[in-house]
C-alpha cells in the first residue's frame, strides 16, 4: 500500500507557471526556515518588531507559520516534480492564501510595522493570480462556427 499515488505530469498550462511554483517553493523554504529557526524567527530582525513586550508569544506563532511554509512548499516541490497536473489547484490554494493574508496584513488586522512580507504580499498576490491563469489548460483547435451567408448571396 502506497501512501501517495502514482505521478500523474500530464500538465497542460504554460511552462511559465511551472517555474513560478518552483520560485514559490524557494520562497516557502527561505522564509520557512528563518521563520522556524532563526532564535527570533525574523521579527526583530527582519520586520523590526520589537520583542520586549510578549516576544516569546510573537516568536513562536511565527516559528509556526515556518512550519506551515516548509510544509506548503514540500506540497509544492512534489506538485512540480510529480504531479503535475494539480498546478492550477496548488497555485489557486496558494492564490487563496495569499489573497486572505494580504486582506489580513493591510485590512481586517492591519500589521502596525512595515514588515517585508506585508508589502510582498502586494507584489505576489497579482503575480500568483497571473500564474494561477496561465496554469489553466488551454483549449486548442476550438470549432468555429461556418460564417453566415448575407442575404444578397442567397438567389
Amino acid at each position: 500500500m502506497s501512501l501517495l499515488p502514482p505521478a500523474d505530469n500530464d500538465y497542460r498550462g504554460s511552462p511559465l507557471a511551472l517555474w513560478f511554483l518552483w520560485l514559490l517553493v524557494a520562497v516557502n523554504a527561505f522564509r520557512g526556515c528563518v521563520h522556524f529557526l532563526w532564535e527570533d524567527s525574523g521579527a526583530g530582525r527582519i520586520a523590526g518588531i520589537d520583542l520586549t513586550a510578549n516576544g516569546a508569544v510573537i516568536v513562536h506563532m511565527l516559528a509556526q507559520i515556518g512550519i506551515d511554509q516548509l510544509v506548503w512548499g514540500a506540497i509544492q516541490a512534489a506538485t512540480a516534480l510529480r504531479y503535475r497536473r494539480f498546478i492550477p489547484l496548488v497555485l489557486l490554494i496558494t492564490l487563496v492564501k495569499q489573497a486572505a493574508g494580504t486582506f489580513l496584513l493591510w485590512v481586517w488586522k492591519e500589521l502596525p510595522v512595515a514588515a517585508p512580507g506585508k508589502y510582498g504580499a502586494l507584489v505576489t498576490l497579482p503575480l500568483i493570480a497571473l500564474a494561477f491563469w496561465l496554469s489553466l489548460p488551454r483549449r486548442g483547435g476550438a470549432v468555429r462556427a461556418a460564417p453566415r451567408a448575407s442575404p444578397a448571396s442567397v438567389s
